[in-house]
């Protein structure tokens, strides 16, 4: 299947071209017959598609084209799904970037552009909260303006650097966009920035740096 071949046994159990890992697996999940098609993108096996049996079976000439097809228009339709998608994604992120440019242009305070971002940000993610930091290096401090949004409020405060140290900050420092799923059962981030993202009732954080 590696090669890009159709793999097609009657008895995996008793195949000797089937290792003890694979007759292994093929026991575990009851099957003895199958027939695999690999699903290759640009030379690259990214799936497989397969049918199995319990039982020995010789499969005919037919049943295994019928499978090689499905698998073909399988791939093909995924494939335009796909494309699909990331085109409905791309114009919605290009909608919610002019919607965005639309509503900061015609202000001239740098407080209420963070403001706007961050809450237009917010909303259209589906987040709880957004937030700006700026770093200041020479004076070992973060200024963090964060929105609420059910709240619809802003929280200014400011934290020694030292509070924030581990991955995140380094990431940032890189240029790198950081993100965590659970905050509290990541080891990557500091017990100080778990502190006040409990504080805040922040769980995860995707966070991107101004380079």
């Amino acid at each position: 299947m590696r090669k890009g071949m159709t793999f097609v046994t009657g008895d995996a159990s008793e195949d000797p071209g089937i290792g003890d890992p694979a007759q292994a697996l093929a026991r575990s999940i009851g099957t003895r017959a199958m027939i695999t098609v690999p699903l290759a993108r640009d030379g690259v096996i990214d799936a497989y598609l397969s049918v199995h049996d319990t039982g020995r079976r010789q499969w005919s000439d037919d049943e295994v084209r019928l499978i090689r097809e499905v698998a073909e228009r399988t791939w093909a339709t995924l494939a335009r799904a796909q494309a699909e998608d990331e085109l409905r994604r791309s114009e919605v992120s290009r909608a919610f970037l002019l919607s965005l440019a639309d509503h900061t242009r015609p202000l001239a305070d740098p407080d209420a552009i963070l403001v706007a971002t961050t809450e237009l940000v917010s909303q259209q993610m589906g987040a709880s909260s957004a937030s700006y930091t700026s770093i200041d290096l020479a004076n070992g401090l973060l200024r963090t303006s964060h929105f609420h949004r059910q709240a619809g409020s802003v929280e200014i405060a400011i934290y020694p650097i030292s509070v924030f140290a581990g991955e995140l900050l380094e990431a940032h420092l890189k240029g790198e966009t950081f993100r965590s799923d659970e905050i509290g059962c990541d080891r990557r981030i500091s017990d100080g920035t778990k502190a006040i993202c409990r504080e805040r009732n922040v769980a995860s954080i995707m966070s991107a740096p101004l380079v």
